[in-house]
């Protein structure tokens, strides 16, 4: 049986459509049943992703506010010195966040905060595996 060229590219067209859509129905399909994890990961790798950029971005404004401060006015300096505990609280904070995220993602606690020890003068502390402070003798 011989076709038309007309019939011919009707059934190369209706099967380039047949084609088409087989495939977008079966994405749609994968997408539907996959759900569940596209939004863990979308809540794991994208919000870490921006605290890590976030802690990037405030370390870079610290690392070029060095040489800024070195070369610029009174007034730029002040500037710079009433933004560099804002810049060191946002890094702490996101690696911080971070930190956190991992550690549950593994199903462990989260780290508790540091605790502050202040040691008055008068008492004496001794560490033993530090080194003496002694002149050797030869």
């Amino acid at each position: 049986m011989r076709w038309s060229l007309a019939t011919q590219l009707r059934l190369g067209f209706a099967a380039a459509l047949f084609l088409v859509f087989g495939v977008s129905g079966a994405t749609w399909w994968i997408a539907l049943n996959y759900h569940d994890e596209i939004d863990a990961a979308y809540e794991t790798h994208l919000l870490t992703a921006t605290q890590l950029a976030e802690a990037d971005s405030a370390f870079w404004e610290l690392r070029y506010a060095f040489p800024q401060f070195m070369i610029g006015s009174a007034g730029e300096q002040q500037r710079i010195l009433g933004e560099q505990d804002q810049w060191y609280a946002i890094v702490e904070a996101r690696l911080a966040a971070y930190v956190d995220r991992k550690l549950t993602e593994a199903g462990l606690p989260p780290v508790p905060p540091p605790v502050s020890v202040t040691v008055p003068p008068s008492v004496s502390v001794t560490v033993p595996w530090a080194p003496s402070r002694r002149a050797r003798s030869p």
